[in-house]
């Protein structure tokens, strides 16, 4: 999967899921010489179906993560725990801190992996507050499993 930068930035949609899946990732990017276009950084994300067991390396751009903040460190960086336990830490500098991001507030983030490490770097494109109903944290860990199963199977 090579991404133009930038036509194709927004024609692929983010992929939906857990923190603990980008600890694991590894990056990818590359060089189209053929074409003297610098390709969009990609990371390969190992997934696993939860239902047969199977395991892929997938290709990602943009990540979508949901959970709560667990900790604003600054004005341009807080920390994300999902259901999962995971944990990433999150760049806002590309956007303009909003009064909501505190402490405890459940969110999602949709954005592109920096780096990987035992707590992953995401710089948010879009961060969204949500509500802290805990249907919504089930629902979440049931959308990212059933994406997971359908992309390992369809591989």
């Amino acid at each position: 999967m090579q991404l133009d930068c930038v036509s194709d930035f927004f024609s692929v949609p983010a992929t939906k899921l857990f923190c603990r899946q980008l600890k694991d990732c590894r990056n990818s990017k590359s060089t189209d010489l053929s074409r003297g276009e610098n390709q969009c950084e990609q990371w390969i994300v190992p997934l696993k179906s939860f239902i047969t067991g199977k395991e892929i390396n997938y290709y990602v751009h943009t990540v979508w993560l949901q959970g709560n903040i667990l900790h604003v460190i600054n004005d341009s960086h807080v920390i994300l725990k999902d259901v999962s336990g995971g944990i990433v830490k999150i760049s806002l500098i590309s956007f303009s801190v909003t009064n909501w991001i505190q402490q405890g507030v459940y969110c999602s983030v949709i954005g592109t992996v920096v780096s990987s490490s035992q707590t992953p770097l995401i710089q948010a494109i879009k961060m969204t507050k949500l509500d802290n109903s805990i249907n919504l944290q089930i629902l979440w860990e049931w959308e990212v499993k059933d994406l997971a199963h359908l992309l390992c199977n369809a591989a």
